[in-house]
């Protein structure tokens, strides 16, 4: 097999492979010396809350609070995307063959 050179590091599907194999006996290899007395389910596996028992609802971070600085600051982007949001998939594709049909001017003016 060839080595691809570019110009940022090289691809050999050989040492590729050779890498995920060792790779994958060394995760085997630490997970065998695991201990094994450890119980898969109780009290041990559940998340640390400072001592305070939550239920499971409580405990998952929602998308809303995730991305809430990020959507707030670009409310008014999203309210207008909001507003022409038909939800139908032919109003999606006349939108890419429009966008597709301007880059294609644009580059063949730029020419």
């Amino acid at each position: 097999m060839k080595t691809l050179v570019t110009g940022f590091g090289l691809w050999n599907p050989l040492v590729w492979i050779v890498a995920f194999i060792v790779i994958y006996i060394g995760i085997k290899f630490l997970e065998s010396h695991g201990r094994e007395d450890i119980e898969r389910d109780g009290d041990i596996v559940l998340p640390f809350t400072s001592g305070n028992y939550m239920d499971e609802e409580a405990l998952r971070i929602r998308a809303s609070n995730v991305y809430w600085g990020f959507v707030e600051a670009m409310k008014g982007y999203y309210n207008t995307l909001t507003k022409i949001h038909t939800g139908i998939m032919s109003d999606y594709v006349y939108w890419y063959i429009g966008v597709l049909v301007v880059i294609i001017i644009l580059i063949g003016v730029g020419k």
